[in-house]
């Protein structure tokens, strides 16, 4: 098998333990890494603005990362139904 049916395969599992949008955000990571991966291994660096955009978006998934954990703790227990 190669490895993009082994990524692919494990991306369409991981939908039984984690909702789509958030997995749609984590395969921003993909294109953000993709500058950082080509700059590390051939040399090409990537541009500032190439870095700003990835920047952005690492922040974004950061913040909704911060905010829905936040958002989980806050949920109160449900209340108990009196007979």
């Amino acid at each position: 098998m190669s490895r993009r049916l082994v990524a692919l395969l494990l991306l369409a599992a991981a939908t039984r333990f984690i909702r789509a949008p958030e997995i749609a955000l984590f395969m921003f990571l993909e294109t953000i890494l993709t500058p950082v991966w080509i700059w590390l291994f051939i040399g090409e660096m990537p541009s500032v603005r190439t870095v700003a955009g990835g920047f952005i978006v690492m922040c974004a998934l950061v913040a909704h990362t911060l905010w829905i954990l936040q958002k989980s703790r806050r949920i109160p227990p449900p209340l108990p139904i009196n007979k």
